[in-house]
């Protein structure tokens, strides 16, 4: 009985760590294989470019005016640093990165779950010979 359930236990586990390491770098081999299909259009790198840059200019000067009124309000001097600029934008960044990621996940669910294909089809098939 034991023996029974260690095999239980243990074949998932195994199995699973055979396959960790696909888990954790078969992102690597996926960038490899297609980032020649990949192309980069200038103007939009540069829009980007500039648009990031009028953000940083923006919750700059944001953040000092702010501090600047704190300051005049309570006696007490406080600077804004652009430290704190580039944190935000950081921020701003990673939960822009999160909601594509999301909007992506749920649009791909939506898509599995209101298809009519199997998503399980067994590749092996056994045969008895006569």
């Amino acid at each position: 009985m034991i023996k029974a359930i260690v095999a239980v236990v243990a074949i998932p586990v195994f199995g699973f760590l055979t396959e960790l390491p696909l888990l954790l770098f078969g992102w690597a081999s996926f960038i490899v294989r297609n980032l020649r299909h990949v192309t980069v259009h200038p103007a939009g790198v540069i829009t980007g470019a500039v648009f990031v840059g009028l953000l940083i200019v923006v919750m700059h000067g944001f953040g000092s005016s702010y501090c600047r009124a704190a300051s005049a309000k309570t006696g007490i001097v406080r600077r804004w640093r652009f430290r704190r600029t580039l944190t935000i934008l950081g921020i701003v960044v990673v939960m822009f990165v999160v909601s594509l990621s999301m909007i992506g996940l749920a649009r791909h669910l939506g898509w599995m779950f209101s298809s009519s294909d199997p998503t399980y089809e067994e590749t092996v098939r056994y045969e008895l010979e006569d």
